[in-house]
């Protein structure tokens, strides 16, 4: 592939807003990337983005209109992007990433197997993550162990991740009103004391999503980051599941394959929908002495499989 212009994942402030690229191979078939600035758009509002430009090339008569005032006049665009700029701090190529996914019948396994009182109907994103972070923990820990004299142990490991608010505000916002509408995704597994099951997780998660419009509730967290630092492993959680990118159609036929662009993520999970809509693929990032154990689990290979082919 030949391209005009390479964004630089390391000057974020000054990347383009907006990057297309359409590359055709000799085999007949095509790739089209679109790459947003996230200091104008959440995973939402790209979907809605692409979604609106291929039914208009579609000649589509219910095109998606993205709303721009609701957002803009409760969310105001900020000079600064601190959380962002943070986040791209953290990437490092010591990182490594690896590929998996979660068929249909595992995910209502893992559904199953996270049931609980306080959580009667996980939905498969709560169940699948809950599954992930807790086998990369366990992974974490036993690298940490077998290397004392060499690696510090975490004392308490976070999941952290944005989510939609749009429909959670009072009153809420259109569906596909513009911008970064996010509130805090938020887990944690406290090192030394009791391991925390599947359904525990799962709890902590609905909670975490159920206060994610309290700014309180950001502010703790957020602040109780900062104040554990190094002691504290921090896992970066990003899902985009019922995004509809399967679903596009620019007048060549719905994409057999999409997926994302990784620039040297943070450690932690990316979660999209396969082709069929009901199962998961997995995009894991960990230390690399981490994902050796993680991706030997037999915890995790008896419900994830390790890169499949994509056009299965």
């Amino acid at each position: 592939m030949y391209s005009l212009f390479e964004p630089d994942p390391e000057d974020f402030n000054n990347n383009p807003l907006l990057f297309v690229q359409l590359d055709f191979f000799p085999c007949g078939g095509m790739a089209l990337c679109v790459r947003m600035s996230h200091k104008i758009a959440d995973g939402v509002a790209y979907a809605a983005f692409v979604k609106a430009w291929s039914d208009i090339a579609l000649g589509s008569s219910e095109t998606i209109v993205p709303d721009f005032i609701s957002a803009s006049s409760r969310f105001p665009p900020r000079e600064d992007c601190t959380v962002l700029s943070m986040t791209f701090m953290q990437m490092t190529k010591k990182n490594v990433t690896k590929r998996f996914v979660i068929n249909a019948s595992q995910v209502a396994t893992l559904k199953a197997k996270a049931t609980s009182t306080g959580v009667q109907q996980p939905t498969r994103v709560e169940a699948v993550t809950a599954a992930l972070f807790k086998c990369a923990v366990t992974a974490s820990r036993s690298y940490a162990l077998g290397h004392e004299t060499e690696v510090s142990s975490p004392k308490a490991y976070a999941l952290t991740g944005a989510v939609n608010m749009r429909t959670r505000l009072e009153p809420p916002l259109p569906e596909y009103s513009f911008g970064n509408i996010t509130g805090l995704l938020w887990a944690m597994i406290e090192d030394g004391g009791a391991e925390t099951n599947l359904p525990g997780l799962v709890c902590q998660l609905r909670k975490g999503v159920q206060q994610s419009t309290d700014k309180n509730f950001i502010a703790e967290k957020t602040k109780l980051l900062r104040i554990k630092g190094d002691a504290v492993k921090v896992y970066r959680h990003s899902s985009w599941c019922r995004f509809g990118l399967y679903e596009l159609d620019f007048g060549w036929g719905k994409p057999t394959y999409t997926t994302g662009v990784l620039y040297g993520n943070p450690i932690g999970i990316i979660l999209r929908d396969t082709r069929d809509g009901d199962g998961i693929e997995v995009w894991m990032t960990l230390l690399k002495e981490d994902m050796a154990l993680f991706e030997s689990d037999q915890e995790l290979l008896a419900f994830a499989s390790p890169n499949p082919s994509a056009l299965e």
